[in-house]
Protein backbone atom coordinates (compact mmCIF):
# COMPACT_ATOMS: atom_id res chain seq x y z
CA UNK A 1 0.00 0.00 0.00
CA UNK A 2 2.80 2.28 1.00
CA UNK A 3 4.16 1.60 -2.48
CA UNK A 4 1.24 2.27 -4.67
CA UNK A 5 0.74 5.63 -2.10
CA UNK A 6 4.41 6.86 -2.94
CA UNK A 7 3.65 5.84 -6.69
CA UNK A 8 0.56 8.20 -6.71
CA UNK A 9 2.57 11.41 -5.47
CA UNK A 10 5.42 10.95 -7.78
CA UNK A 11 3.09 11.03 -10.80
CA UNK A 12 1.10 13.80 -9.34
CA UNK A 13 4.23 16.02 -9.08
CA UNK A 14 6.25 14.90 -12.15
CA UNK A 15 2.57 15.51 -14.56
CA UNK A 16 1.79 19.11 -12.89
CA UNK A 17 3.12 22.09 -14.81
CA UNK A 18 5.81 24.16 -12.88
CA UNK A 19 4.81 27.55 -14.06
CA UNK A 20 7.66 30.38 -13.37
CA UNK A 21 7.51 34.06 -13.97
CA UNK A 22 9.42 35.76 -16.19
CA UNK A 23 10.14 40.24 -15.90
CA UNK A 24 9.97 41.18 -19.95
CA UNK A 25 9.06 44.88 -20.27
CA UNK A 26 9.98 48.65 -20.15
CA UNK A 27 11.10 50.86 -17.00
CA UNK A 28 10.56 54.43 -17.13
CA UNK A 29 12.20 56.35 -14.18
CA UNK A 30 14.15 59.76 -12.90
CA UNK A 31 17.31 59.88 -10.88
CA UNK A 32 18.75 62.46 -8.73
CA UNK A 33 21.71 63.30 -6.58
CA UNK A 34 25.22 64.40 -6.12
CA UNK A 35 27.76 64.68 -9.04
CA UNK A 36 31.64 65.00 -9.14
CA UNK A 37 34.23 65.87 -11.21
CA UNK A 38 37.26 64.60 -9.52
CA UNK A 39 40.39 66.44 -10.37
CA UNK A 40 43.86 66.05 -9.35
CA UNK A 41 46.18 69.08 -9.04
CA UNK A 42 45.34 69.89 -5.60
CA UNK A 43 41.79 71.21 -6.18
CA UNK A 44 39.28 71.15 -4.03
CA UNK A 45 36.36 68.57 -5.78
CA UNK A 46 33.16 70.06 -4.54
CA UNK A 47 29.71 68.21 -5.76
CA UNK A 48 27.01 69.83 -7.52
CA UNK A 49 23.95 68.38 -8.22
CA UNK A 50 22.42 65.62 -11.39
CA UNK A 51 19.10 64.62 -11.89
CA UNK A 52 17.47 63.07 -15.21
CA UNK A 53 14.87 60.85 -16.63
CA UNK A 54 16.11 57.29 -17.62
CA UNK A 55 13.40 54.78 -19.91
CA UNK A 56 14.99 50.90 -19.47
CA UNK A 57 14.29 47.33 -21.51
CA UNK A 58 14.25 45.06 -18.21
CA UNK A 59 14.37 41.29 -19.06
CA UNK A 60 14.97 38.37 -16.56
CA UNK A 61 14.47 35.06 -16.64
CA UNK A 62 12.86 33.18 -13.22
CA UNK A 63 15.15 31.22 -11.28
CA UNK A 64 13.17 30.05 -9.03
CA UNK A 65 9.72 31.33 -7.87
CA UNK A 66 11.88 34.14 -6.27
CA UNK A 67 14.89 34.93 -7.92
CA UNK A 68 15.33 36.41 -11.76
CA UNK A 69 18.19 37.04 -13.72
CA UNK A 70 18.58 38.88 -16.75
CA UNK A 71 19.76 42.31 -17.83
CA UNK A 72 19.26 45.98 -18.60
CA UNK A 73 19.64 48.38 -20.96
CA UNK A 74 18.73 51.83 -21.19
CA UNK A 75 19.16 55.45 -22.20
CA UNK A 76 19.32 58.28 -19.65
CA UNK A 77 19.75 61.99 -20.62
CA UNK A 78 20.30 64.41 -17.77
CA UNK A 79 21.79 67.50 -16.06
CA UNK A 80 25.01 67.30 -14.22
CA UNK A 81 27.08 70.10 -11.98
CA UNK A 82 30.43 70.16 -10.28
CA UNK A 83 33.09 72.36 -9.09
CA UNK A 84 35.87 72.82 -8.33
CA UNK A 85 38.00 75.43 -6.25
CA UNK A 86 41.64 77.16 -4.57
CA UNK A 87 41.67 78.93 -1.45
CA UNK A 88 44.41 81.81 -0.46
CA UNK A 89 45.97 81.66 -3.67
CA UNK A 90 49.44 83.22 -4.55
CA UNK A 91 51.87 82.86 -7.28
CA UNK A 92 54.77 85.29 -8.22
CA UNK A 93 56.81 85.23 -11.22
CA UNK A 94 58.80 88.22 -13.17
CA UNK A 95 58.17 89.81 -16.22
CA UNK A 96 60.06 92.52 -18.38
CA UNK A 97 59.16 95.78 -19.84
CA UNK A 98 60.43 97.02 -23.31
CA UNK A 99 63.67 99.10 -21.73
CA UNK A 100 63.47 96.26 -20.63
CA UNK A 101 63.36 96.40 -16.90
CA UNK A 102 62.21 93.49 -14.72
CA UNK A 103 59.07 93.49 -12.89
CA UNK A 104 58.28 90.90 -9.89
CA UNK A 105 54.74 90.07 -9.79
CA UNK A 106 52.41 88.70 -6.98
CA UNK A 107 49.35 87.71 -7.66
CA UNK A 108 46.83 87.14 -4.83
CA UNK A 109 43.22 86.17 -4.49
CA UNK A 110 41.28 84.64 -1.59
CA UNK A 111 39.26 82.10 -4.05
CA UNK A 112 39.07 80.44 -7.38
CA UNK A 113 35.92 78.93 -7.81
CA UNK A 114 35.34 77.21 -11.09
CA UNK A 115 31.96 75.57 -12.00
CA UNK A 116 30.66 72.78 -14.96
CA UNK A 117 27.57 72.30 -15.83
CA UNK A 118 26.73 69.78 -18.47
CA UNK A 119 23.58 67.95 -20.36
CA UNK A 120 24.91 64.40 -20.51
CA UNK A 121 23.35 61.53 -22.37
CA UNK A 122 24.16 57.83 -20.61
CA UNK A 123 23.78 54.21 -22.18
CA UNK A 124 23.74 51.84 -19.48
CA UNK A 125 23.96 47.92 -20.06
CA UNK A 126 23.92 46.31 -16.83
CA UNK A 127 23.17 42.59 -15.78
CA UNK A 128 19.88 42.70 -13.35
CA UNK A 129 19.24 40.45 -10.66
CA UNK A 130 15.82 40.24 -8.41
CA UNK A 131 15.28 38.11 -5.78
CA UNK A 132 12.86 38.25 -2.72
CA UNK A 133 12.07 41.43 -4.21
CA UNK A 134 15.32 42.77 -3.86
CA UNK A 135 17.20 44.42 -6.91
CA UNK A 136 21.13 44.37 -8.25
CA UNK A 137 22.39 46.20 -10.99
CA UNK A 138 25.87 45.50 -11.84
CA UNK A 139 27.81 47.04 -15.31
CA UNK A 140 29.18 49.74 -17.54
CA UNK A 141 27.15 52.89 -18.69
CA UNK A 142 28.44 55.18 -21.61
CA UNK A 143 28.19 58.71 -20.81
CA UNK A 144 28.39 61.41 -23.32
CA UNK A 145 28.50 65.32 -23.01
CA UNK A 146 26.09 66.68 -24.92
CA UNK A 147 26.59 70.39 -24.06
CA UNK A 148 28.84 71.90 -21.37
CA UNK A 149 29.86 75.38 -19.99
CA UNK A 150 31.80 76.78 -17.29
CA UNK A 151 32.33 79.82 -15.28
CA UNK A 152 35.10 80.95 -13.32
CA UNK A 153 34.76 83.29 -10.10
CA UNK A 154 37.71 85.29 -8.23
CA UNK A 155 37.33 87.26 -4.85
CA UNK A 156 39.66 89.77 -4.04
CA UNK A 157 42.54 89.49 -6.59
CA UNK A 158 45.21 91.86 -6.91
CA UNK A 159 47.79 92.30 -8.76
CA UNK A 160 51.09 93.72 -7.11
CA UNK A 161 54.52 95.16 -9.18
CA UNK A 162 57.64 95.86 -7.84
CA UNK A 163 60.36 97.58 -9.32
CA UNK A 164 63.82 96.09 -7.84
CA UNK A 165 66.00 98.35 -10.02
CA UNK A 166 64.19 101.65 -8.69
CA UNK A 167 62.74 100.32 -5.23
CA UNK A 168 59.08 101.24 -6.52
CA UNK A 169 55.91 98.87 -5.92
CA UNK A 170 52.52 99.25 -7.11
CA UNK A 171 49.21 97.53 -6.66
CA UNK A 172 46.41 97.45 -9.08
CA UNK A 173 48.34 99.87 -11.61
CA UNK A 174 46.93 100.39 -15.36
CA UNK A 175 50.39 100.10 -16.72
CA UNK A 176 51.81 97.62 -14.86
CA UNK A 177 48.63 95.57 -14.54
CA UNK A 178 44.90 95.49 -13.02
CA UNK A 179 41.94 93.68 -13.74
CA UNK A 180 38.88 95.34 -14.52
CA UNK A 181 36.50 94.40 -11.50
CA UNK A 182 39.00 92.49 -10.31
CA UNK A 183 37.83 90.30 -13.38
CA UNK A 184 35.86 88.36 -10.72
CA UNK A 185 33.53 86.18 -13.37
CA UNK A 186 34.07 85.04 -16.67
CA UNK A 187 32.70 82.34 -18.60
CA UNK A 188 32.87 79.59 -21.44
CA UNK A 189 32.70 76.39 -23.21
CA UNK A 190 33.64 73.21 -20.20
CA UNK A 191 36.35 71.20 -21.57
CA UNK A 192 35.51 67.77 -19.42
CA UNK A 193 35.77 64.84 -21.34
CA UNK A 194 33.09 64.44 -23.67
CA UNK A 195 33.10 60.82 -23.54
CA UNK A 196 33.27 58.76 -20.52
CA UNK A 197 33.09 54.60 -19.61
CA UNK A 198 31.35 54.42 -15.94
CA UNK A 199 31.27 51.56 -13.95
CA UNK A 200 28.00 51.37 -12.31
CA UNK A 201 26.04 49.98 -9.48
CA UNK A 202 22.43 49.95 -8.61
CA UNK A 203 20.53 48.30 -5.21
CA UNK A 204 16.82 48.27 -4.07
CA UNK A 205 13.49 47.45 -3.93
CA UNK A 206 11.14 46.51 -6.49
CA UNK A 207 6.86 46.31 -4.88
CA UNK A 208 4.22 44.75 -6.92
CA UNK A 209 1.53 46.52 -7.68
CA UNK A 210 -0.09 44.17 -10.37
CA UNK A 211 0.47 40.88 -12.10
CA UNK A 212 2.73 42.92 -14.52
CA UNK A 213 3.39 46.03 -13.14
CA UNK A 214 5.75 47.15 -10.37
CA UNK A 215 7.51 50.31 -8.69
CA UNK A 216 10.86 50.16 -7.63
CA UNK A 217 13.40 52.48 -5.76
CA UNK A 218 17.59 52.36 -5.90
CA UNK A 219 20.44 53.83 -4.99
CA UNK A 220 23.26 54.28 -7.36
CA UNK A 221 26.65 54.77 -8.00
CA UNK A 222 28.59 55.40 -10.67
CA UNK A 223 32.21 55.96 -11.34
CA UNK A 224 34.05 57.00 -14.10
CA UNK A 225 37.00 54.37 -15.27
CA UNK A 226 37.89 56.00 -18.69
CA UNK A 227 37.71 58.77 -20.33
CA UNK A 228 39.19 60.92 -23.44
CA UNK A 229 40.20 63.45 -21.24
CA UNK A 230 43.53 65.47 -22.51
CA UNK A 231 45.23 68.39 -20.93
CA UNK A 232 48.64 69.28 -20.89
CA UNK A 233 48.83 71.87 -17.72
CA UNK A 234 50.15 74.92 -18.74
CA UNK A 235 51.69 75.86 -15.36
CA UNK A 236 51.01 78.09 -12.36
CA UNK A 237 50.20 81.26 -13.75
CA UNK A 238 46.35 81.56 -12.84
CA UNK A 239 46.09 85.33 -14.04
CA UNK A 240 48.56 85.28 -17.11
CA UNK A 241 50.26 89.66 -16.98
CA UNK A 242 51.97 89.49 -20.18
CA UNK A 243 55.43 91.34 -20.90
CA UNK A 244 54.60 95.00 -21.53
CA UNK A 245 56.44 95.83 -25.26
CA UNK A 246 53.67 98.13 -26.62
CA UNK A 247 55.13 101.46 -26.14
CA UNK A 248 52.45 103.69 -27.61
CA UNK A 249 50.36 101.91 -25.74
CA UNK A 250 52.29 100.43 -22.54
CA UNK A 251 49.38 98.21 -21.10
CA UNK A 252 50.13 94.24 -20.37
CA UNK A 253 47.53 91.89 -21.90
CA UNK A 254 46.02 89.74 -19.29
CA UNK A 255 44.44 86.45 -19.41
CA UNK A 256 42.75 85.00 -16.47
CA UNK A 257 42.67 80.92 -16.71
CA UNK A 258 40.51 78.00 -15.78
CA UNK A 259 41.33 75.64 -12.70
CA UNK A 260 41.56 72.95 -14.41
CA UNK A 261 43.22 74.40 -17.92
CA UNK A 262 46.45 75.14 -15.36
CA UNK A 263 46.38 72.24 -12.86
CA UNK A 264 44.78 69.20 -13.92
CA UNK A 265 45.90 66.45 -16.55
CA UNK A 266 43.47 63.66 -15.23
CA UNK A 267 39.64 64.07 -14.48
CA UNK A 268 36.81 61.33 -13.37
CA UNK A 269 33.53 61.90 -12.66
CA UNK A 270 31.81 60.25 -9.58
CA UNK A 271 27.78 60.26 -9.07
CA UNK A 272 25.69 58.93 -6.60
CA UNK A 273 21.82 58.72 -6.37
CA UNK A 274 18.59 57.44 -6.41
CA UNK A 275 16.42 56.36 -9.55
CA UNK A 276 12.59 55.71 -8.81
CA UNK A 277 10.84 53.89 -11.50
CA UNK A 278 7.46 52.29 -12.74
CA UNK A 279 8.26 48.81 -14.36
CA UNK A 280 5.22 47.34 -16.97
CA UNK A 281 6.53 43.78 -17.89
CA UNK A 282 4.54 41.26 -19.48
CA UNK A 283 4.40 37.67 -18.13
CA UNK A 284 4.76 34.69 -19.12
CA UNK A 285 5.02 30.86 -17.72
CA UNK A 286 6.97 28.85 -18.41
CA UNK A 287 6.85 24.72 -17.94
CA UNK A 288 9.19 22.41 -16.71
CA UNK A 289 7.67 19.56 -17.52
CA UNK A 290 4.65 18.69 -19.74
CA UNK A 291 1.22 17.50 -18.57
CA UNK A 292 -0.48 14.81 -19.98
CA UNK A 293 -3.89 13.10 -18.28
CA UNK A 294 -3.38 10.30 -16.44
CA UNK A 295 -5.69 7.03 -17.18
CA UNK A 296 -3.61 5.07 -14.71
CA UNK A 297 -5.69 2.10 -12.59
CA UNK A 298 -4.06 1.34 -9.43
CA UNK A 299 -4.90 -1.39 -7.70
Amino acid sequence: MRTKYFITVLLVFGMSSAALAQTNGAAFGIFGGASWWKANGDLTNTPGATFGFEIDYVGRAALSSNTELGAKLGLAIGFASASHQLTNYTEQYTNQDYYPENLDYTITADTYKQKQKQWQLMVPVMLSLKTHGVVLNVGAKMMYLLTQNRQLDVTNAHINVYYPDFDVPTIDYLATGRLPGFKDHQSGTGNMPKLSVLLAGEIGYEWSLSNAAYIGLVAYVDYSVWNNYSNTPAGHRLIDVAPIMNKEYPVPDIKVNYLTDTYTDKVNYLSVGVRFYYLLSSKSTKQKHSSYPCHCLIN
